[in-house]
Parts: C-alpha cells; sequence; structure tokens
C-alpha cells in the first residue's frame, strides 16, 4: 500500500478523526422511520432530527475562527474533517480534502418559525447551504465559547460538557496506509 497523510482534529486536550458535534440529535438514528429512511436515505435523519426542533436547547455562542468572529444562538454544530458527516454530504459542491489543514463546520441558527425551519429542511435536502441559517466555515482553528455546559460528541462518543472548547486542526499527522490507486481520490472519500 501507499501512505497517505491525514489531517487530525484536537478537541481540546482530545482528538478525533471524523467529527466533533454538539446539538440534540444523538438518539435520531434509532428515532428515525424505516419508510423515510429508505425513500431519503441518509438525508432522512437530518428530517427526523428537524421534527423535533422546538425540543432543542438553543446554546448562544461566540465562535472565533481564522476569517472572523461571530456571535449567534446555534442548536447543532459539526466540525468536521471531512466533506460528509453520518453519510450526508453537506459540502458537495466545495474543494474538501482530509490533508488541507481545515476543518469544516456546519452550524444551524436558531430556527424561530415555520418557514425558517422549511428554509432549513429545503437547505438540507437540496445541499444548498446558501440558507439564512446555516452557516459553513472552513478554519484552521475554532475557539467556542458558549453561555452555558454544552455537551459534545467526538466520533460519535461522549466529548464531555464544555462552555468553551478549542479546536484545531493538526495537518497531515495521522498516516493511513491506502491502495496506491486510491491515494489520489482519499483525500474527499473520508
Amino acid at each position: 500500500g501507499e501512505v497517505f497523510h491525514c489531517d487530525l482534529g484536537q478537541f481540546n486536550e482530545k482528538y478525533f478523526t471524523y467529527v466533533a458535534a454538539f446539538g440534540a440529535f444523538t438518539e435520531v438514528s434509532y428515532q428515525t422511520p424505516q419508510e423515510l429512511k429508505n425513500a431519503l436515505g441518509k438525508t432522512a435523519y437530518f428530517v427526523e432530527a428537524l421534527k423535533h426542533i422546538a425540543e432543542i436547547k438553543v446554546h448562544h455562542m461566540k465562535i472565533i475562527y481564522d476569517q472572523g468572529v461571530i456571535e449567534d444562538d446555534f442548536l447543532l454544530g459539526l466540525i468536521s474533517n471531512s466533506e460528509s458527516v453520518a453519510g450526508f454530504k453537506a459540502y458537495q459542491n466545495r474543494d474538501i480534502k482530509m490533508d488541507d489543514g481545515l476543518l469544516e463546520a456546519l452550524f444551524i441558527r436558531k430556527i424561530k418559525n415555520p418557514v425558517e425551519l422549511q428554509l432549513v429542511i429545503n437547505s438540507l435536502l437540496t445541499k444548498n447551504l446558501d440558507s439564512e441559517q446555516l452557516l459553513t466555515i472552513s478554519s484552521s482553528h475554532f475557539h467556542i465559547v458558549s453561555d452555558d455546559n454544552i455537551q459534545w460528541t467526538l466520533d460519535g462518543e461522549d466529548g464531555g460538557y464544555f462552555d468553551e472548547v478549542d479546536l484545531q486542526c493538526h495537518k497531515r499527522v495521522l498516516p493511513i496506509i491506502c491502495e496506491p490507486a486510491a491515494v489520489a481520490d482519499i483525500s474527499t472519500q473520508f
């Protein structure tokens, strides 16, 4: 095989290879009806999660990243080293690579009414992330401060509760052995 050097995410003192996330969607995978999964595929999980939007706690956050600072109320955040999360290719129209030194983030802002909810659902279904309720950022570093302790997951495991976190991307530090033909494509196949 051939060695590909992948980026590695750091979350405070811990590391992740795939995704660091917060939000109340952890039980969605087993709540989503099979008929919806069959009809919509992986997008069904996002549709099911959005149905429970009223139950989801919103977190006021300040997000500091390479290009600036944003302060707003968010109900979900996904920070990954991938063009997809849970099989959902949110960033398919962008040049995402696993060895570029950048983490990709998708934050969903507080949804205030049914029209905004419909806009978010449509954006996710069409993978057009231009909705005002969606914030996408590519950055080598994120510093996130919240008004309350938030439960995080790291690669699907409990990441702990924090009101302040630092995430950074360590460029090309994780060696992965691949088939030679796959190395050219692997940077977007995680």
